[in-house]
């Protein structure tokens, strides 16, 4: 693995984020890219900052309470000048070790999340759901564009998987908390 200095991002400056080509989720083996290539989509072409990683983790089945079977691994991704645009106003005075327990700040999370997922099969398929601000659900499995719901509760409801109460992966979670509140407190 190689570090590599973002770019175009003011925020991306964080010293807290480790900024290595590469994250692997530790229970699949799965490797993320810390920052997404910005050339894949035509959205992504009009961002003016990177999407940088902010959390992994896994979804895994018990099967006869003895055996485990991995699902799938997933990726958040954020825009972190989004983010500060979003949530920067209530929360970056706060410390770190203070908004990764706050049931609050997932909540607003959850609600400020334009594009945070990006999930990917156990056998290799990329799917990445999109929410975007006025409350699209767009899905996209390899690239292509497969649909979009008009739907702000589903939405909410599809990320509360990951970052609600009840979450997939409980440290994907924390994570993903400690991450989003590091770029919060460089706003």
């Amino acid at each position: 693995m190689h570090d590599i200095e973002p770019q175009g991002c003011s925020i991306c400056s964080c010293p807290d984020l480790n900024w290595k080509k590469h994250a692997v989720e530790p229970i699949t083996g799965i490797e993320f890219p810390i920052v997404l290539d910005s050339s894949s989509t035509q959205e992504k072409k009009s961002s003016l900052a990177p999407e940088i990683l902010v959390g992994t983790g896994s979804r895994t089945m018990k099967i006869i309470k003895i055996k485990s079977l991995k699902v799938y691994a997933f990726g958040f991704y954020v825009h972190p000048n989004s983010l500060c645009e979003k949530l920067g106003w209530k929360y970056a005075s706060n410390q770190v070790y203070e908004l990764d327990k706050r049931h609050d700040f997932y909540q607003d999370l959850l609600s400020a999340f334009e594009k945070s997922l990006r999930a990917r099969l156990l056998k290799g398929t990329t799917v990445d759901f999109r929410r975007t601000a006025d409350g699209h659900l767009i899905t996209e499995i390899e690239g292509n564009h497969i649909g979009a719901i008009q739907s702000k509760e589903l939405c909410r409801a599809f990320f509360d998987m990951y970052i609600g109460d009840v979450p997939v992966s409980e440290q994907a979670k924390e994570d993903i908390g400690k991450n989003v509140a590091s770029i919060i407190r460089k706003c």
